[in-house]
């Protein structure tokens, strides 16, 4: 029944108002599955990163976990390739998927582009902040937009639910991807440039991050070199029957 109702949305997916009517559904939807499957199982063991382009960060930067929920937060660029990525990684390890930047434009009724417009880079920022501040996930893989490494609060929660992964990309690649600076919803000071923006969120992007990988070699490429260095990944727990109470 679910997947029929999920179809039906997709099917009439045109408007905005029906855009984020079904991006609740998703969201809706993930909840039911965390909460029949009750999936705990780490994925990520740092240690064990080693091999091909994957570095390991130096942790005395880093905000300590306490309670990690297996998260795993993709980081970096605009164009790096975090959503992208991000799908094809939570496919291959059996985990949800959330784009922080989806969830922004469905708070703030608007394109990322359009509050900027309107209110600000600023303004944007703090939405992000909040929204990624608020995430309550659990074996997740989370893509988030390229400026939450500005709020030191949301980058913690980030690392409370789990690892934290940098995509870097040399600035000629993200160049070619990107296309249209200005019209990407990049949150920037006025007048800043691709080449600025690099240099000041890079060292960012590596205070925060557990691991980095290249993803100049493509996404397949990446992804291939991210599960290799997973060495000790479970599979999935199986899943449960999900029976409702009679109420």
């Amino acid at each position: 029944m679910l997947k029929k109702a999920l179809n039906k949305r997709v099917m009439n997916f045109s408007t905005r108002e029906r855009q984020q009517d079904y991006f609740l559904f998703i969201q809706k939807l993930n909840n039911l599955k965390r909460l029949a499957l009750g999936r705990a199982t780490p994925y990520l063991k740092n240690s064990e990163l080693t091999r091909g382009s994957l570095i390991p960060q130096n942790h005395s930067h880093s905000p300590k976990r306490q309670n990690s929920m297996n998260c795993i937060s993709l980081i970096g660029m605009p164009g790096a390739g975090k959503s992208t990525l991000g799908v094809l990684l939570a496919k291959a390890v059996g985990y949800d998927f959330v784009d922080t930047d989806l969830l922004i434009q469905v708070q703030a009724q608007r394109t990322l582009a359009e509050v900027i417009a309107k209110d600000g880079f600023k303004a944007l920022l703090k939405i992000e902040a909040d929204v990624i501040a608020s995430l309550q996930l659990r074996s997740t893989v989370i893509a988030t937009g390229g400026s939450a490494i500005y709020s030191e609060h949301g980058m913690n929660h980030l690392a409370q639910l789990g690892q934290i992964v940098y995509l870097r990309t040399q600035t000629a690649n993200l160049r070619q991807r990107i296309g249209d600076f200005g019209g990407r919803g990049i949150a920037a000071e006025p007048g800043a440039t691709l080449d600025s923006l690099v240099s000041e969120r890079a060292p960012l992007y590596q205070r925060y991050a557990d691991l980095t990988v290249n993803t100049d070699p493509g996404i397949e490429v990446a992804l291939g070199t991210l599960l290799s260095g997973l060495p000790h990944r479970s599979s999935p727990k199986p899943k449960k029957s999900f029976k409702p109470t009679n109420t």
